[in-house]
């Protein structure tokens, strides 16, 4: 199959969950929520005006394993992963979601230890695969870690419990459904 395109997303972000572990026959997934925020000035009240957007992050592999074990809420966490939408019907209505999928193949997943500190790696060294990354950095490079903003509380609907993750492909959602979604 040829790809075409670039399905790529960067993001770091605040947990706003502990991580939900799903155990499948192919292995674990950990799901967490991630808040991300923009702050700014508003130029007619001259306030301060800060905005949240919250992203579902579904971990496998390494990943999944290293933020089940370190992750929690609060914690700053940088990943690199790919946009995933999906379809799941809670009673007669279907919903979707859009998620960020971060997988052994080609996601990364760091813990962000503090602002003056660097990313630390989800994966040992000696889990690394052999094959070099184009454009990647070298392996142990320090990275600085981004100026962090306080974030808001996580709304309503952050701390939600996310459907089964076998269902495939779906269009553009309703907010709502993040109250109604079953387990």
């Amino acid at each position: 199959m040829a790809k075409r395109g670039v399905n790529t997303v960067t993001i770091i972000g605040t947990m706003g969950s502990d991580p939900k572990v799903q155990q499948f026959n192919n292995g674990s997934t950990t799901v967490v929520s991630l808040a991300t925020s923009e702050s700014w000035t508003d130029k007619q009240s001259g306030s301060k005006v800060e905005e949240t957007e919250w992203h579902r992050i579904v971990l496998k592999g390494r990943h999944a394993d290293v933020v089940a074990q370190g992750g929690r809420k609060g914690r700053d966490l940088y990943v690199v992963g790919k946009l995933k939408s999906r379809k799941y019907t809670v009673g007669s209505v279907e919903k979707s979601i859009t998620e960020i999928i971060v997988d052994d193949f080609d996601g990364q997943c760091h813990f962000v230890e503090s602002a003056s500190a660097s990313i630390r790696t989800s994966s040992a060294p000696a889990q690394r695969e052999s094959r070099p990354q184009q454009g990647s950095q070298p392996q142990g490079q320090r990275h600085p870690a981004p100026n962090r903003q306080s974030y808001q509380s996580p709304p309503e609907h952050a701390d939600f419990t996310p459907p089964p993750l076998q269902m495939e492909d779906m269009p553009d959602y309703d907010e709502s459904f993040f109250r109604n979604v079953p387990v």
